[in-house]
């Protein structure tokens, strides 16, 4: 049935300029969503591109059955993913004393858990028929960096980039695994930050290529599950205009 991404986030900035590069290069997509409503446009547009769309609707929140659902969903659709790419993240802004356990284990299970659970569906047989061949998680410049009130959006990030570095390992020479590390984008995470003057000034100084688009980050994402990308692996990548050599 065609070669398949699995797309979670795929509603978002960074997921849906991934998304639709995928569906560029004549990958059909399965789009991770929480609610397919905001799905349906997306799928329009990739369908536009003479591939398929299917969409997957769950609450990363809750990762919980996450397995054991998208296993379900697999053998029955007869889908089998050959990439994923981990893009769905969210964060809160707020200095740790402030950050409650409920929400911090929120961050992390979308961050992070949610992608371990996927994983570990796609990798077994009788979901997935051995079809996967490349994992990506789109992590954060700010993983390696820090920032300020958002630590916890920072910890799960480099959890990611660890976990990639295990499963670079485990899973070859079948599976490539890579990180992408955005640098300070406009995105509907992000917006409230870059309508603050001073916080937009500061970003854009350090950015020494100036202000980046979602698109750079896709076009990363689209070179580590091309071809031309067959002996990368267990690589953590910024596209971030500099800003982590500026900071």
């Amino acid at each position: 049935m065609g070669k398949w991404a699995f797309v979670t986030g795929a509603t978002s900035t960074i997921g849906r300029a991934v998304a639709l590069n995928l569906a560029q290069a004549g990958w059909d997509i399965l789009a991770g969503v929480r609610d397919l409503t905001a799905a349906d446009q997306l799928c329009e547009e990739i369908r536009a591109q003479g591939v398929s769309a299917e969409t997957f609707a769950y609450d990363l929140s809750n990762p919980g059955s996450l397995a054991e659902t998208l296993g379900s969903f697999l053998t029955e659709s007869g889908l089998t993913v050959s990439v994923f790419v981990h893009a769905a993240g969210m964060t809160e802004i707020l200095p740790i004393r402030n950050l409650s356990y409920v929400r911090a284990l929120e961050i992390m299970n979308i961050n992070f858990l949610s992608a371990q659970q996927i994983i570990s569906a796609l990798c077994k047989k009788k979901n997935n028929q051995g079809a996967l061949r490349a994992i990506i998680f789109i992590s954060a410049m700010i993983a390696q960096t820090g920032a300020r009130y958002q630590s916890l959006y920072c910890a799960s990030k480099a959890a990611l980039d660890s976990l990639a570095d295990s499963l670079a390992v485990e899973l070859a020479p079948g599976v490539r695994v890579n990180t992408v590390l955005p640098g300070s984008l406009r995105s509907k995470m992000a917006e409230s930050a870059f309508q603050n003057p001073e916080t937009l000034a500061h970003i854009e100084s350090r950015q020494i290529l100036g202000s980046g688009l979602p698109e750079d980050v896709s076009d990363m994402v689209g070179f580590l599950l091309s071809d031309q990308a067959k002996w990368v692996t267990g690589q953590h990548i910024r596209v971030d205009g500099g800003e982590a050599l500026n900071g």
